[in-house]
């Protein structure tokens, strides 16, 4: 009797295979190529201000690293019109100086610095948009110090970009470049840092397989929804850095010797402390997992700064500022750390609402826990957070509700010669 034989098939794993593991060899720079896309999508809708603001600039500049042609700008190309956003590339290896300072022009009216760059005379009659700075380490140090301006301040000649064009970078590390280099620390300290290898090719073929099915969504509604959570989100992600700190002063500025390869990527500065906190919060906001929103916290203060920010969250264990005002909240005395951060958080919370009427609901429970605080002894930590409402309309004088609320604490402020930093 004979018999067949069943071969067991192997399992087919997409996401495994040979890769191209070179990057930046002599830095930290975390690599996020499995979700470079949604990185990006994170900075893309980042706002670097109040997002009820009309000004508001939108987009945290991010400057991906890594070796030629593994479709860095591709993928920050498919980002921006997946999000509807027209988008124009720059490459500033071919530009002089000039081009982002602008040049001298004669007018009737005076001499104007005008604008030669094509992508911003696109995209600024538009509103909104994209643009890519490709290869941004390639151009000349005289040029670079020109990107500068246009980076930091936003404007090529006497041409401010419009707020809502994103600004995103792309270099190669220069050890794999013609002519590039390490971008200098005042560029360096004013972005996020990430980092593209070459994809496992069968993540690569499962990519071109799927590359034609496009998953729209309209950057106008986005933001939308990022202003309609901000405030929330926000306040939280605030404290938890804020706090954080407080607890270690010395992580506010550690920017590495001039020579240390480090100092031409991500390391920690209050500029880049606000910027981990702005896209953290975004990231939570679209709903992306942690470890995306992890990377890019190390992508703008550096990896120990990152670890150690990481772990100052597990153990603090922050309640969300809602939490607090509904259900109260007790101090630790052993964690001032933790005490300041909720502090921030509540008040953050409430003076971010926009609504007047849910406003001064929420500040009646911040002051209820100032209270807290003074019952504690512990009044002169909650001296900031008091003066914050005062000066948002949030206090006494607001409604008789906020007056009985607010009043013991203005009562022992003054009595503590506290009140000129509080209410007049």
């Amino acid at each position: 009797m004979s018999s067949t034989k069943i071969t067991k098939l192997a399992k087919f794993d997409p996401s495994v295979g040979s890769t191209v593991d070179a990057g930046i060899d002599d830095a930290n720079v975390p690599d996020v190529t499995r979700v470079m896309k949604e990185t990006a999508y994170v900075s893309i809708m980042t706002p670097m201000g109040n997002p009820h603001d009309p000004k508001c600039i939108w987009g945290a500049p991010t400057c991906y690293w890594g070796l030629p042609a593994t479709a860095k700008s591709d993928k920050v190309e498919q980002a921006a019109l997946e999000a509807n956003l027209h988008y124009a590339t720059i490459y500033p290896g071919q530009r002089q100086p000039e081009d982002f300072s602008g040049v001298l022009i004669p007018y009737p009216t005076g001499v104007v610095l005008e604008c030669l760059l094509g992508a911003v005379r696109y995209l600024n009659p538009i509103g909104r948009g994209v643009i890519f700075l490709d290869e941004a380490n390639g151009a000349t140090r005289a040029t670079e110090g020109a990107m500068l301006g246009f980076i930091q301040k936003r404007i090529a000649g006497d041409t401010p970009i419009a707020p809502g064009i994103r600004l995103l970078l792309a270099a190669n590390p220069p050890a794999y470049s013609t002519s590039g280099f390490t971008l200098s620390p005042p560029t360096a300290n004013r972005m996020c840092h990430l980092q593209v290898k070459c994809p496992p090719h069968r993540e690569w073929i499962n990519h071109m397989i799927s590359e034609d099915l496009v998953t729209k969504f309209d950057a106008g509604a986005t933001e939308d929804t990022i202003r309609s959570r901000w405030g929330d989100i926000y306040s939280h992600t605030k404290a938890q850095f804020l706090g954080f700190v407080e607890s270690m002063p010395t992580v506010l500025h550690r920017q590495p010797n001039r020579d240390d390869p480090q100092s031409g990527y991500c390391w920690s500065s209050p500029r880049t402390m606000t910027l981990a906190m702005r896209m953290k919060a975004t990231c939570e906001i679209l709903g992306y997992s942690d470890d995306i929103g992890n990377a890019l916290v190390e992508g703008c203060i550096g990896e120990g700064p990152a670890f150690e920010f990481l772990t100052w969250v597990r153990s603090a264990d922050l309640p969300r500022p809602e939490h607090v005002l509904k259900h109260g909240w007790k101090p630790d005395m052993r964690r001032l750390d933790v005490a300041f951060a909720v502090l921030t958080s509540v008040t953050q919370y409430v003076v971010s609402t926009q609504d007047r009427n849910e406003a001064m609901e929420r500040a009646i429970g911040a002051w209820h826990l100032f209270k807290t605080f003074l019952d504690l002894n512990m009044g002169d930590m909650a001296v900031s957070a008091a003066h914050t409402l005062v000066t948002k309309n949030l206090s006494r004088k607001a409604s008789p509700q906020l007056q009985i609320a607010a009043d013991p604490v203005i009562r022992w402020m003054a009595l503590n010669k506290l009140l000129n930093y509080v209410e007049a």
